[in-house]
């Protein structure tokens, strides 16, 4: 929201050199995603621990033991995800505040394309690289998609969108 708020201050959208102003949008999009996701492994975090504890109870049959170990290698897997976010988010949010900081107080399009770019790789590897280690836990991989759709699939339909509403008919 910084970087959101300082780069509007300096806008002005009555000039044709305001073209940065897409710039800004896309910016607090990415950092939007970058929060769903933080807030999606939360949740799948809670439902794990909680709904998953009828799994236990099947630990105590010798044929069902496997949904009880099952369960344990889940709740591992998702404990490890949600640690990798943190990690990630923690170092990307020093970066993103640093690199707001070293910016000078008119924006122009360089300085916020790198922004752009910055906040693009960290959406990426928030997204992709907690599910990659919680795949060497669990013991299988994950494509890190919710329902066949990726993070990626989203972001290149809103890049399409964007740039189809850009386009003159």
């Amino acid at each position: 929201m910084q970087v959101y708020q300082q780069a509007l201050q300096h806008v002005n959208f009555l000039q044709p050199e305001s073209i940065v102003a897409p710039i800004i949008v896309i910016v607090l999009i990415v950092c939007a995603l970058i929060a769903v996701n933080m807030i999606l492994l939360l949740c799948a975090a809670w439902i794990v621990l909680y709904a998953g504890l009828i799994f236990l109870g099947f630990g105590g049959c010798r044929w069902t033991s496997d949904m009880a170990i099952s369960y344990y290698r889940m709740v591992l897997g998702v404990g490890v995800a949600l640690m990798t976010m943190q990690l990630i988010i923690g170092i990307g949010v020093q970066f993103l505040q640093q690199l707001v900081a070293s910016t000078s107080q008119t924006l122009d399009a360089s300085q916020l394309g790198i922004l752009l770019c910055a906040t693009v790789i960290l959406a990426v590897i928030s997204h992709r690289l907690p599910q990659m280690v919680a795949g060497m836990m669990v013991g299988g991989g994950h494509n890190g998609a919710i329902g066949g759709v990726g993070m990626m699939t989203l972001f290149a339909a809103g890049m399409t969108g964007m740039s189809l509403a850009g386009t003159q008919w």
